[in-house]
Parts: structure tokens; sequence; C-alpha cells
């Protein structure tokens, strides 16, 4: 199923860290996997927000 999808919204709020290997698999290998599927993230602090940043960069 996930090819039926063109964008995910995933929802960090109440989330207080999350690991490099994370963010890895769900932004990069994840995209590279389904790469016209869109994938936002929303209700992210400052420590989350840091590590998905860092993580767009690779």
């Amino acid at each position: 199923g996930l090819e039926k999808f063109n964008t995910i919204i995933l929802d960090f709020k109440g989330v207080v860290s999350v690991g490099q290997a994370f963010v890895d698999e769900v932004f990069r290998v994840f995209k590279n996997e389904y790469p016209n599927i869109t994938i936002h993230h929303v209700g992210a602090n400052d420590e989350v927000d840091s590590m998905i940043k860092r993580g767009l960069l690779k």
C-alpha cells in the first residue's frame, strides 16, 4: 500500500528526541524507495527538528 499515497505527514508532537538512524531511514532510505511520496513533519520540538534538518542535508 504505500504507493497509494502521495503525501505523508509525520506528527512529532510529544516526541522528545529521535535518533540519527530513524531520521536516515525515514527521510533518506524511505524517500529513495518511494520518490513520488512527499514527507512533511509537524509538531517537532527544536531538538527533533534539528535532527531532521541535519538528516535532510545528507
